[in-house]
């Protein structure tokens, strides 16, 4: 417990550094996010690896670097969140393309291959199914960290209501500290509730650990965490009045339920892959997926919720 203690002191410690830097420019934060993408990948290709699905790690690795590059010349030439979109998904079909075709070129090595010969698969089977394995990990995490990119730029990215109508006000802070306050409440207070009151369990055969109380208390912290953050922010920024409590209880709500069902997601994928942890990076607290994994599924909830609350 001392070591998952101080641990996770760091861990906050440097988000709040680099949400510090957020506010001189959103770019210093985007390196967070790759960083985020670039070991959050490297895990999932492993974690899939272990789980027998095979994949391309190193196209999934470029995707990750690559959906950076494309977020920095968007920012550079001021290109709106449409091109940014148009950008991702053309990055990704071409990606899968290559991964499918491109080994069929050396069809000796495919007609070698132990995995494709122990399945039993087509040359063409293997590599779909190898370039459908990529292509989902290029989605879990990067695709779902996109949607952090266009939160942190979202007062700059062509989505003119907010720009026009919310300047002076870093719009992008606010969605970022809501994405991880409600996900770290929400965590803390499962596992303190959970361990406090136990009952029964929330699904065994994924996470046996996780019990109904402790999802109702993540749930409710998750809640606390919105209205906490949004009074903070109202009471500097009177301008976001415009959103009521009810509408970010409602979010809260929403992205603590979603939060629960990314962390059991990952609990699932780890449960295939036949380990406790993603990783080691982060002694107590296992690896970044570990970390990362409720936070994905709360990112597009808080973006989307940004754009009707405030467009």
């Amino acid at each position: 417990m001392k070591t998952r203690i101080l641990t996770g002191a760091v861990i906050l410690l440097g988000l709040a550094s680099f949400l510090a830097l957020q506010t001189v420019h959103p770019i210093f934060f985007d390196v967070l996010i790759v960083i985020l993408g670039l070991f959050g990948t490297y895990e999932v290709c492993k974690l899939f690896d272990a789980w027998g699905r095979e994949n391309y790690s190193m196209i999934a690795m470029i995707f990750s670097i690559l959906s950076f590059v494309m977020v920095a010349i968007c920012v550079i030439f001021e290109l709106n969140a449409l091109y940014l979109f148009v950008m991702f998904v053309g990055l990704l079909l071409v990606g899968t393309f290559f991964a499918i075709f491109l080994p069929l070129i050396d069809k000796k090595k495919l007609e070698d291959n132990p995995f494709r010969k122990a399945t039993g698969m087509s040359n063409i089977q293997y590599t779909t199914f190898k370039a459908i394995n990529t292509a989902t990990i290029c989605v879990y995490p990067s695709f779902l960290l996109f949607f952090m990119y266009f939160i942190n730029h979202i007062s700059g990215l062509g989505f003119t209501n907010i720009t026009n109508n919310y300047s002076g006000i870093n719009i992008g802070l606010f969605g970022l500290i809501l994405i991880f306050a409600i996900t770290m409440i929400t965590d803390t207070f499962a596992y303190f509730v959970g361990s406090l009151i136990k009952g029964p369990k929330l699904c065994p055969k994924i996470s046996p650990k996780k019990t109904i109380s402790g999802a109702v208390g993540g749930l409710l912290g998750g809640i606390g965490a919105a209205v906490a953050v949004y009074a903070i922010f109202v009471a500097i920024y009177p301008a976001l009045a415009v959103i009521s409590y009810w509408q970010i209880i409602i979010v809260g709500f929403v992205a603590s339920i979603c939060g629960q069902c990314g962390d059991l997601f990952e609990s699932y994928i780890k449960r295939k892959a036949g380990v406790k942890d993603s990783g080691t990076i982060f002694p107590g607290h296992g690896g970044v997926m570990d970390r990362i994994d409720a936070l994905l599924f709360v990112t597009p909830i808080i973006f989307v919720s940004l754009l009707f609350m405030l467009v």
